[in-house]
């Protein structure tokens, strides 16, 4: 779904920026998107949410080929977007990669889509740069950004030479950014013992989350703990979550 013959350019602008205290840097911005490619009355069977649903822009900003270093940047946020500053980027040498179309239900996932855009955007730097030289790339997040950042780094190889993770946000809405916990809970644990766990860790509850569970169901459960949901969350059933 998304590669370099999906990528729809939009237009190419010649720009520049103002450093305070230094040079003026020209830089070329390219505005383009993926197609949405499916709908949700075309997803599989239990799938309620996919990013292929969306249109996913994009904003590559290339600073002028004196000012590149072989780096590219990207940071992330999955509903407030995920826009690198020109003069941080320019500065140190980077081009930057730009998610335009963050929001909250169009926040699932959003990793391919982001280590899809960067591989364009490498494409578009060897072209314009006359590059054949590796380029470095940096991705980054803070809260339910670094929930997707450590997404990235869990399931993207060859894309990101290096991954920061900052500050996950590791309660109430910011974990299904990170598709796979609340994925893997939901298919380990039968909707009648997953009532029982919510009714347990409830306010008011037995507080005995594991009574009736097997091993592996246990297993499950204590991995999900560990991965921020506090019991307060699993107790409210996840309704404060977007489900997947």
């Amino acid at each position: 779904d998304y590669n370099e013959s999906t990528f729809v350019v939009e237009k190419t602008e010649k720009l520049t920026v103002q450093v305070p205290g230094g040079p003026l840097i020209p830089y070329t911005q390219i505005t383009g998107h993926f197609p949405a490619t499916r709908t949700l009355e075309t997803l599989p069977a239990g799938i309620r949410q996919s990013p292929t649903t969306f249109q996913q822009n994009y904003v590559f900003r290339f600073p002028a080929k004196e000012f590149w270093r072989n780096r590219s940047f990207e940071q992330q946020h999955p509903s407030g977007g995920g826009q690198v500053d020109n003069r941080m980027a320019f500065t140190n040498g980077a081009y930057s990669v730009n998610w335009m179309s963050a929001s909250v239900p169009n926040a699932v996932a959003s990793h391919r889509h982001e280590a899809a855009a960067t591989k364009v955007a490498k494409a578009y730097a060897n072209r314009l740069y006359g590059n054949t030289a590796k380029i470095y790339s940096y991705f980054w997040g803070c809260s339910g950004g670094g929930i997707v950042s450590m997404a990235a780094a869990e399931n993207v190889t060859g894309v990101w030479d290096g991954v920061q993770v900052h500050c996950m946000g590791s309660t109430g809405t910011a974990q299904f950014h990170s598709f796979f916990w609340q994925a893997l809970y939901t298919m380990a644990i039968p909707p009648a013992k997953a009532d029982a766990i919510a009714a347990a860790a409830a306010p008011g509850g037995t507080g005995d989350i594991y009574a009736g569970l097997n091993d592996e169901e246990k297993s499950v459960l204590n991995e999900f703990i560990s991965a921020g949901y506090p019991l307060p969350v699993i107790g409210n059933h996840f309704k404060n979550l977007i489900p997947l």
